[in-house]
């Protein structure tokens, strides 16, 4: 039961951290190039995501995005695998 608890706290915790890192990336804005005229040019050099004057790599938050992912995976595999042991032990009980 102890490991049901736990995963449970897992998936909340993978849960909240996700949507930190969605709503960090959906609140970010484009900063526009004013060095130049030109809309493509060195366009991964001049374009940063912003979020009240913090700059936001992106990357590093889908990163994180796809860790929470496997850590979430994981704690619903334990949920699952709980959940299985419990009913063979109510199968042989009956």
């Amino acid at each position: 039961m102890l490991n049901i608890n736990n995963s449970i706290q897992g998936l909340r915790s993978a849960t909240n951290d996700f949507n930190k890192s969605a709503d960090r990336i959906s609140k970010s804005g484009l900063i526009q190039n004013t060095q130049d005229d030109s809309l493509i040019q060195d366009i991964e050099d001049k374009i940063t995501l912003t979020n009240n004057d913090e700059t936001i790599d992106v990357a590093k938050e889908f990163i994180k995005m796809e860790l929470i992912d496997v850590c979430y995976e994981a704690n619903a595999k334990v949920i699952k695998t709980s959940d299985d042991m419990i009913g063979t032990v109510i199968d042989l009980k009956a």
